[in-house]
């Protein structure tokens, strides 16, 4: 760089090397005590250094080992600490559907205490071993000649035609003690008022025509009476003693409960369908009879909603026959659905055997000569 100036003028070599090193030379010797801090201390006085810019002297390079090179060490490199992780985000709690149904039933033994419907006895048959206080029917609607008992009964059918619905009049001991309009099936109790000391009559008269049965039944305890004899359109099904506080009943209410569990231990579940299956067989004089009859009881489920872990019951009553060799088997198939995945389904099963104490036969002998 070539410059003039007022108070010196001189040529200036910069060469780089370990750090600025500049010679100077002018038309006369510079100052001994002259260095390159005076050079640029005189350039930014005099405005010379606005356009020059101090550059940085490399190092030189020095092979590892070597006289004067200092010693180089690799950067050490930490581990990175990595994050911890994240916790995944908790299921909502839906899953899998998981459902069970169990059936349990409940009844009343001879002493009124509650058993299970399996242990439920069957009652003495007989109705004449003591002081009669109520007797029970089923009206059945049939003929006299249909009757089925070891009395002298008496029986007589006038008119023609169903007794499907009739109204019943009953007499004891010349009081009337019951007037009643039934259908076939419906149960009557005697006396509705009175007592039943003496003979049994009752009068049975079509609604719709003029068929007319009349029936004679003796409850004084000198006849055979028992449960399930037949007296024309009457069937007896229950008898009460004046001595026993417990009647002796053939037809008893037993008690259905049907308990469903959500068994899966997050996910909620919607029940949809209860569907109960009741199968019915009988032996009644060597012929068998019986049904089925199946209703969905979904309406009866409350709550239908079923949380994790919780439960819900419906309960039913049925009426069973005890004095009629038969079964009663009662089955139920439950379906529910979870907010996601797939419906499930339970079933169960429950059999009551009915099996009647005693066997009745009435034998009878007759002796003719050859003449008749």
């Amino acid at each position: 760089m070539r410059f003039d100036s007022s108070i010196l003028t001189f040529t200036v070599v910069c060469f780089l090397s370990t750090d600025y090193v500049c010679a100077a030379h002018s038309t006369s010797d510079p100052p001994p005590d002259f260095n390159a801090d005076m050079l640029f201390s005189f350039l930014a006085k005099n405005d010379y250094g606005s356009s020059m810019t101090r550059q940085p002297t490399p190092r030189p390079t020095c092979k590892p080992g070597e006289y004067g090179c200092p010693e180089t060490h690799p950067p050490t490199l930490r581990p990175k600490v990595s994050d911890p992780p994240s916790e995944s985000p908790s299921e909502p709690p839906t899953g899998p559907c998981s459902v069970e149904v169990n059936i349990s039933c409940i009844g009343t033994n001879e002493a009124g205490n509650d058993v299970d419907c399996k242990e439920i006895p069957s009652p003495e048959g007989s109705c004449s071993d003591g002081d009669l206080e109520t007797l029970s029917f089923t009206y059945i609607g049939t003929t006299c000649d249909q009757s089925a008992n070891t009395q002298d009964d008496v029986c007589e059918d006038s008119g023609s035609g169903q007794l499907d619905d009739a109204v019943i009049t009953c007499f004891a001991d010349g009081d009337e003690v019951l007037r009643k309009e039934v259908s076939v099936g419906d149960m009557i109790t005697v006396p509705a008022s009175g007592s039943l000391s003496q003979m049994l009559s009752c009068d049975i008269v079509g609604v719709t025509n003029n068929r007319r049965q009349t029936v004679k039944i003796d409850t004084t305890g000198d006849e055979d009476l028992y449960l399930k004899d037949i007296y024309g359109s009457l069937q007896v099904e229950s008898c009460g003693d004046k001595n026993d506080p417990n009647p002796k009943n053939c037809m008893v209410d037993v008690e259905y409960t049907y308990t469903i569990d959500n068994v899966h231990p997050t996910s909620p579940m919607d029940v949809t369908s209860l569907n109960r299956t009741i199968f019915t067989r009988k032996e009644v004089n060597g012929v068998s009879a019986g049904g089925t009859t199946t209703e969905d009881l979904i309406d009866r489920v409350d709550p239908a909603f079923v949380l994790p872990d919780e439960t819900t019951t419906v309960k039913e009553t049925v009426t069973i026959d005890l004095c009629v060799e038969g079964e009663y088997e009662t089955s139920v198939i439950v379906k529910a659905d979870p907010p996601e995945g797939k419906p499930c389904e339970s079933s169960d099963k429950y059999t009551i055997v009915t099996k009647p104490k005693g066997c009745r036969v009435d034998v009878e002998i007759a002796c003719e000569d050859e003449e008749g």
